[in-house]
């Protein structure tokens, strides 16, 4: 905490000096731990290049873990005996005890990789390389919330320039909050995405020409879909220019290939993953006729939809969606997970940590499931979720939800999106244009049916 003080510190600094580029190029080295170099550097094994002490313990625990899912597994199906029963919350005890061994060697092996060391000491690069990669109108939009004040980087083309934002830190953070409230309890209100448009956007209101947006977002700003803020004439941002985040300045500037012609598409829905996780009927209709959009694919239903075979074809394919349920562990960041069919020596339960060893040359990752894009935000800017670790695997870039989304919404939400992709918009601009379809239908125009899904990484 204090190093970070120090660096806010330097900014205002700067900022004050009138050396804006520079005072950017600290705030970009200050997120270090955020992995400012994901999107240029590709897969990340946190496993390579550590001891063979912690692969053993890794190895070693993770057999355990395995094995203690399934005798749970089979303890929480019928039971005809007190005794069964009576196990199965001492056999959850020991999962979770388990579970939380291994997350400590998972961060020793964080510490250690020589992979994670090499993305901390990369230096940011600088405005120029930045402007290139924006088209005329463009703007990217970089926030940095410091000890005392909030700032606003505004890049285009031509331009750089920095903005103090009329509000306290502690106030913005409370404000982000009720807005997460609102749109998780599915509450009608306005007035705070109005506030919270007149704090983070009306400043530079002037300067954005109706092209695309790229936010950077910064502490509790992970956690707010900006698609959502509306403007005095009762506009939502996204209906004014598409929308799409990067971790850092820095990740914009990574070189990105486009997919060729004939695309390829690996489809897992509705999973059958357990008595405890309930049916997503609509995901089955959500896949089913995405097929056609593709050169090549294939689609995996049910019993069908199995963690091992998404680690064994994941690698094949430009585009990976998978339409299941999402689950946040904030104690064990790096156990959230997806949860899908278990089978092949597989538990069914692909874990964030897991992941990281996915070998992924995706274009387009879409994680068409619940909370897939939050996570725990840890010192440094780092947002540890199942979206960042997508990206950390080689995915160019990943679509997914920032809370619980309605299983219909979520299922047209989405098909409109593949076939705007297929008629060859950019990925921004094709979300852009199913949300404004969903903004069209009264039962599908309040924002939390339609605003969890966040674009994050590459556009093109």
């Amino acid at each position: 905490a204090e190093r970070l003080e120090v660096y806010d510190e330097a900014v205002e600094l700067l900022i004050a000096q009138g050396r804006t580029e520079q005072a950017l190029q600290l705030v970009e080295r200050a997120r270090a731990r955020a992995f400012v170099d994901l999107l240029s550097s590709g897969r990340i094994d946190i496993r390579a290049g550590v001891s063979k002490e912690l692969l053993n313990l890794d190895r070693n625990l993770r057999q355990r873990i395995l094995e203690a899912s399934a005798r749970l597994a089979r303890q929480a199906g019928p039971s005809t005996t007190p005794l069964g029963r009576g196990h199965a919350p001492d056999l959850g005890e020991q999962l979770k005890d388990l579970k939380r061994q291994h997350h400590r060697i998972l961060e020793r092996m964080a510490a250690e990789s020589p992979e994670l060391a090499r993305l901390v000491t990369v230096q940011p690069v600088d405005t120029g390389t930045i402007q290139t990669r924006l088209g005329p109108g463009e703007h990217l939009l970089l926030y940095h919330l410091g000890s005392k004040k909030v700032r606003l980087f505004l890049i285009s083309q031509r331009n750089l320039e920095v903005f103090e934002l009329p509000v306290k830190v502690r106030k913005l953070r409370s404000l982000v909050q009720k807005a997460r409230i609102v749109f998780e309890q599915r509450i009608p209100n306005s007035r705070v995405i109005r506030k919270l448009h007149e704090i983070l956007i009306a400043p530079v209101q002037s300067r954005l020409t109706g092209e695309a947006l790229v936010i950077v977002p910064h502490d509790i700003l992970h956690y707010l879909p900006f698609q959502t803020l509306l403007d005095q004439e009762g506009r939502y941002l996204i209906e004014k220019a598409p929308i799409s985040y990067v971790p850092s300045a820095t990740a914009l500037a990574a070189a990105g290939t486009l997919p060729g012609p004939d695309r390829s598409l690996l489809a897992l829905a509705n999973p059958e993953a357990g008595l405890s996780v309930p049916s997503l009927p609509f995901t089955t209709s959500e896949v089913a006729g995405l097929g056609q959009h593709f050169a090549r694919s294939r689609v995996l239903l049910g019993s069908d939809a199995k963690e091992a075979e998404l680690k064994k074809k994941a690698a094949g394919y430009d585009v990976i969606h998978l339409a299941c349920h999402g689950e946040l562990d904030p104690d064990l960041p790096l156990y959230s997970g997806l949860a899908l069919a278990a089978g092949d020596g597989e538990d069914g339960r692909l874990e964030l940590h897991e992941v990281f060893g996915l070998d992924l040359k995706a274009d387009l990752v879409v994680l068409s499931a619940c909370n897939t894009g939050l996570g725990k935000l840890s010192r440094g800017d780092e947002l540890v979720c199942l979206a960042r670790s997508f990206l950390h695997s080689g995915s160019k870039s990943v679509l997914a939800s920032l809370w619980s989304v309605s299983d219909e919404s979520t299922a047209r939400l989405m098909t409109r999106f593949h076939q705007r992709l297929a008629m060859g918009d950019r990925k921004d601009r094709a979300l852009q244009a199913a949300t404004r379809e969903m903004l069209g239908q009264d039962r599908f125009k309040q924002p939390y049916l339609w605003a969890a899904f966040c674009l994050m990484g590459q556009r093109n």
